[in-house]
């Protein structure tokens, strides 16, 4: 008699602990999986960061709809003040006027890139809140004829590291 019961005494054991390991086993699969879609998830945010997907393009068809002119532009945002239609001189602008509104509140710099493939043409220095610029010279020269660009702003920190960007579509004619 007393063996048998240490038989079920060791059955039962054995069935408890083979609950606990498959409890187990269900505990890891599932923080498994969780740490997969939050990686996954990472990945994406950090590859809309460097592809700019969070930016917005705002064109000349959309301008209107947007408020742009609201007061203050909440950290991260950029309120653009800027001429749609650039020209071209001898490689020299006098027409864009790009400005950095009071509203905002962050240093920009931005690039002007090609639309079709976005082949850099020119990067702007700094400029800090409250400034503007005008008159500035491509980085590339453009044989003569009209081009659609973006013009990709970025927003940037104490440190001048990104904080995000806009786009905006734009055209502009080299002579």
């Amino acid at each position: 008699m007393a063996v048998q019961n240490n038989v079920k005494h060791e059955k039962k054991r054995f069935n408890i602990m083979l609950g606990i390991i498959i409890v187990l086993l269900l505990l890891l699969l599932i923080i498994g999986v969780v740490i997969v879609i939050f990686l996954r998830q990472k990945t994406q945010e950090d590859s809309d960061a460097k592809t700019g997907v969070k930016g917005t393009i705002i064109t000349q068809d959309n301008a209107e709809e947007l408020d742009l002119d609201e007061g203050a532009v909440p950290d991260g945002y950029y309120n653009v003040s800027m001429s749609l239609d650039w020209h071209f001189k001898d490689g020299v602008t006098e027409d864009a006027r790009i400005a950095n509104k009071e509203t905002n509140e962050r240093t920009v710099y931005f690039d002007l890139l090609t639309e079709e493939t976005e082949e850099l043409v020119y990067s702007s220095p700094y400029i800090p809140v409250g400034e503007s610029m005008q008159g500035f010279t491509l980085d590339k020269e453009l044989n003569p004829g009209t081009y659609d660009m973006i013009v990709r702003y970025y927003l940037v920190d104490d440190d001048n590291m990104e904080v995000s960007n806009v786009s905006v579509g734009i055209t502009i004619y080299v002579e």
